[in-house]
């Protein structure tokens, strides 16, 4: 539970005609707009994927999804009904994470379950770093940026903007957001940076904007990394050498979600390991 809570923070990652073919200032305009507005996200249906396929063995990561709202007032619990799927070893398991604003539930095999006082905290806590988002600069993250037409995306016309990955860029901001949930996680810099930026094969992102609101719809980021060497190579272990998926979306945001208690919840007390 303390690794799903966590994911939540990464929700809400990140006038006129949609444009088509621009670059330079229209592009970074729309990126730099879509950042400064990732803190006015308060609600929508989340999608969070991060798939990592190593060169050798299963594929490992984790997919998050589902609607939420965040509380108005500070220490207030947010309304949101989120389904977290762990993958690993070939095989994939669901459990549920339910809070109505005032009661907080897992779902495991059907069955509810109440949050404990420290789980509940943790919830609390999660909701509470949100505000980092304010400081998620996702415009720092793609280099020669262009701007097209991007179709309807997550309930709303939207332009795409897509060019190359910053991918020590991308590693420290989410790094940096991270870091209001207590892991005392380094940055990359100076050769650890290096050794990330030489590894880095084939990358790419994509970012698809609101054309009239420049609210994030999606977001997707994919890496190849080469050998890592030195002591940074054995840190990340099968992060070395493998493809990594980050997609982030949000539908229908800022729309007024309810989320209702489960039936028959038991006490956390009897929810399996």
């Amino acid at each position: 539970m303390r690794r799903l809570v966590c994911l939540l923070a990464v929700v809400p990652a990140l006038a006129g005609c949609s444009l088509v073919g621009g670059g330079g200032g229209e592009a970074e305009d729309a990126l730099g707009e879509t950042a400064d507005n990732l803190a006015r996200i308060r609600s929508g249906t989340l999608h969070l994927v991060l798939l990592v396929v190593p060169r050798e063995g299963d594929e490992f990561g984790l997919e998050l999804d589902g609607p939420f709202e965040l509380a108005e007032e500070e220490g207030a619990l947010p309304e949101l009904d989120l389904d977290y799927t762990q993958i690993a070893g070939g095989r994939r398991g669901t459990v549920g994470l339910v809070s109505t604003g005032r009661e907080a539930f897992t779902v495991v095999d059907g069955q509810a379950y109440e949050l404990g006082d420290d789980e509940t905290d943790e919830l609390l806590g999660a909701a509470a770093s949100l505000s980092g988002l304010a400081r998620l600069r996702i415009d720092d993250w793609i280099d020669e940026p262009e701007l097209t037409d991007g179709g309807e995306v997550g309930g709303a016309e939207t332009d795409l903007v897509r060019g190359d990955l910053d991918l020590v860029a991308a590693a420290n901001g989410l790094i940096d957001l991270a870091r209001g949930f207590g892991p005392p996680l380094p940055s990359l810099v100076g050769a650890n940076a290096d050794r990330i930026r030489d590894a880095a094969r084939e990358t790419s992102i994509e970012v698809w904007t609101g054309a009239d609101d420049r609210l994030l719809r999606r977001l997707l980021l994919e890496a190849e990394l080469g050998e890592v060497p030195g002591p940074l190579g054995l840190v990340l272990g099968d992060l070395a050498g493998a493809t990594i998926t980050f997609e982030l979306g949000v539908t229908d945001p800022n729309r007024p979600v309810t989320v209702e208690a489960p039936r028959d919840p038991r006490p956390a007390s009897e929810r399996p390991d």
